[in-house]
């Protein structure tokens, strides 16, 4: 086929496309006029004069085909279009393609591929006129009447004659613009060009069904798939434009205007999406549902937890449609998990923690400001509260590491002046190991350092206590009393004798490595009772 050819092959196409519409058999000249599809030049010329003259006369004459009339009556105007349209070959032969073609004639066909044809017209015609009618329609019989078309052309195709019978026809109306190109660019479009009506109507709201139905006609599944596709493409550009506005609201720091109108309008077009396009079917459907959950979740995420109901239920609503919709495991993944840290916060809210910052932020605050005790409160809380394995397990492992450690650094607020009262009680400690030990009972000096050893531990578990460390130990006055009153107690065992006052000392510090951790695991235990 030469270049000339292929492009009357590719315009014939184009035309059969752009004829194939829901008002292609409405508008069809042959109906309009009543004029056969079989009526040479001259028969057309005579039927336009008789049909002209009549409406002339009598303006609501009923003109045009008796077997299958034109809903409403046709006007003067439109009549005499269609006589003009007849008069284009490269337009008739298209037309001729929707209307009867009655009994074999010239053509020499067989009955059956001209009864396959016109059984085939009959049924998509009326499935056409009841869409356009007012009124509903018994989605069953809809369902049934769609499938009864795609089979009549299915048949209609098959029959061996049919392109021979178009072949026919673009010799008959003799005009140079066709030829065989033609007959080929007409086939190649045919299939998607009786589809074509049925994918306009299905991008209207409701018709989801009719691109469903797209998949009874028995054709490639590539042209049944760009079908579909093709219905979507108004849903395809709403979804890009909603995410666009809902984006761009986002970013203008509106989050909950952005996420009232993603909740408002996304869910709704993925429904209408999937059911023209099912995203496991189609990648750009996939890939449109995905971009939707994220910027559901991303509308979720800047709105502030807040014990208001509505708002809770806004973000909750975002959150569980953005999972439904998740296309990506690792997207579903971590949406969810967003959606169970909601949950968590409220359930800690309910049982009384705040939700100005979160929950880790509030722990985190506190052991910064070494309010320890406060923070072991509330991962106590959250523990309590939260639901999921893995979470409970890392907050018992936060609350065993903040336990032991409080032992240390104490649980309420820092006390920069406790060491001087911690300093006294250990020299007041020296001092009565010695006095008791030495010079009261005096006893041996290895029972001194004993002595000593044994203080050791006992001061290290009162000073760790929380008793102590919320006491008024930290008073500065109280820290010069007792470093005072200790200072004096020094001074006074120290006339008896400064041997028995350095094995004191030398059994408070030799030992400390076995003295100080038990001493710090009785705090511990005890702080937690």
């Amino acid at each position: 086929m030469t270049q000339v050819d292929e492009g009357r092959s590719r315009a014939a196409a184009a035309r059969l496309l752009e004829a194939a519409n829901p008002d292609v058999y409405r508008r069809n000249p042959f109906r309009v006029t009543g004029v056969a599809t079989d009526a040479p030049a001259r028969r057309v010329r005579q039927e336009r004069q008789r049909v002209l003259n009549v409406l002339d006369l009598m303006p609501d004459a009923t003109v045009g085909d008796q077997v299958l009339p034109l809903p409403s009556r046709p006007a003067p105007d439109e009549v005499r279009a269609a006589f003009d349209a007849l008069q284009r070959p490269d337009q008739r032969v298209i037309d001729e393609l929707f209307w009867w073609w009655g009994e074999p004639g010239e053509c020499g066909c067989e009955p059956e591929v001209h009864t396959l044809h016109d059984i085939a017209v009959r049924a998509h015609t009326e499935a056409l006129d009841l869409e356009a009618a007012p009124g509903s329609d018994d989605p069953e019989a809809r369902s049934e009447r769609w499938v009864d078309v795609a089979d009549a052309w299915a048949d209609a195709l098959d029959a061996p004659g049919f392109w021979a019978h178009v072949r026919h026809r673009v010799t008959a109306l003799a005009d140079r613009r066709l030829g065989e190109s033609t007959v080929d660019g007409l086939r190649g479009a045919m299939a998607r060009a009786l589809m074509n009506p049925q994918v306009l109507l299905a991008r209207k709201p409701g018709n989801g069904v009719l691109a469903r139905l797209l998949d009874t006609w028995d054709v490639d599944a590539e042209v049944i798939d760009n079908a579909r596709a093709d219905a979507a493409a108004p849903v395809y550009e709403a979804v890009e434009a909603q995410l666009t506005a809902v984006g761009d609201l986002r970013d203008d720091t509106a989050p909950l205007t952005a996420a009232r109108r993603a909740l408002s309008e996304l869910p709704d077009l993925a429904r209408t999406m999937e059911a023209l396009v099912p995203h496991e079917r189609f990648r750009r459907s996939a890939t449109l549902r995905n971009r939707i959950s994220v910027m559901l979740n991303n509308c979720a995420l800047p709105i502030r937890d807040s014990s208001a109901k509505p708002t809770v239920e806004l973000k909750q609503a975002l959150f569980e449609y953005a999972i439904e919709l998740a296309v990506e495991a690792e997207d579903q993944r971590i949406i969810r998990d967003n959606l169970d840290d909601l949950l968590a916060a409220q359930r800690f809210r309910q049982a009384g923690g705040s939700l100005a910052t979160s929950p880790w932020d509030q722990v985190n605050t506190l052991i910064r400001t070494r309010r320890v005790d406060d923070a072991i409160k509330l991962l106590r809380r959250m523990r309590d509260t939260e639901t999921r394995p893995e979470r409970r397990a890392e907050i018992e492992s936060a609350l065993a590491q903040l336990t032991q450690a409080r032992a240390v650094v104490g649980g309420g607020q820092p006390a920069p002046w406790r060491w001087m009262t911690t300093l006294g009680l250990f020299l007041a400690a020296i001092a009565a190991v010695v006095y008791l030990t030495d010079v009261t009972w005096h006893l041996d000096m290895w029972l001194v350092m004993a002595g000593g050893a044994v203080a050791t531990l006992v001061l290290t578990f009162f000073v760790c206590t929380t008793g102590y460390r919320m006491s008024i130990a930290s008073n500065p006055l109280v820290g010069l009393l007792t470093l005072a009153i200790a200072g004096y107690a020094v001074w006074e065992v120290q006339t008896y004798g400064l041997a028995p006052f350095w094995m004191a000392l030398a059994g408070f510090t030799i030992p400390l490595e076995i003295t100080l951790p038990a001493g710090l695991w009785l705090a511990q235990k005890w702080n937690t009772r």
